[in-house]
């Protein structure tokens, strides 16, 4: 089995954001601890553009999936920030640490996230949130066709290009270099 990660995919649409002119001065900000490290590769992938980091810290009071934001580490003020994520469920963590970014002076927020699932209430929560825009790749069907902030980028690229190389008997970290 090999994984594939989408970040390549989701770097690369930053990176177009940022040349478009639709993103200055990027912070990626991850929403817990957890997410720190995906958020230090998306900073290093977009190094050429000048991204900085942020890293939220949140707890889930109720032990489900509610969360409350309790902190932010780094400077997000006066910048386009990203959130970053592997999946969106309910999106009440992504929608809460939205606002907290945003109240704490971020330019815009915007999230890239894998997997949009977007279960229950969770594009109501996003169109009552800051976010701009939520990107996410196409490995789940598009349930939120309605909805102009939230759209998917392809991962067939990807795909095509580790069938290649498991045909050819290449590296397929080679991709995620």
């Amino acid at each position: 089995v090999d994984n594939l990660y989408a970040l390549p995919a989701l770097a690369d649409e930053i990176v177009s954001l940022v040349r478009r002119g639709t993103i200055e001065r990027p912070v990626v900000v991850a929403p817990d601890a957890g997410r720190g490290p995906l958020a230090r590769e998306y900073m290093r992938r977009l190094a050429s553009v000048g991204a900085g980091v942020a890293i939220g810290d949140k707890v889930r009071p109720e032990r489900d999936e509610r969360s409350e934001v309790s902190a932010l580490l780094g400077d997000v003020s006066g910048r386009d920030a990203i959130l970053v994520d592997d999946i969106i469920f309910t999106g009440s963590t992504l929608t809460n640490m939205a606002r907290a970014v945003a109240e704490a002076g971020a330019r815009s927020v915007r999230a890239v996230v894998t997997h949009g699932l977007f279960t229950g209430d969770a594009v109501a929560l996003v169109q009552a949130s800051p976010l701009v825009e939520v990107i996410t790749t196409d490995t789940v069907p598009a349930q939120v066709e309605q909805e102009p902030r939230i759209r998917q980028v392809s991962v067939a690229p990807l795909f095509a290009s580790a069938i290649r190389s498991i045909v050819e008997e290449t590296s397929i970290s080679r991709l995620f270099e």
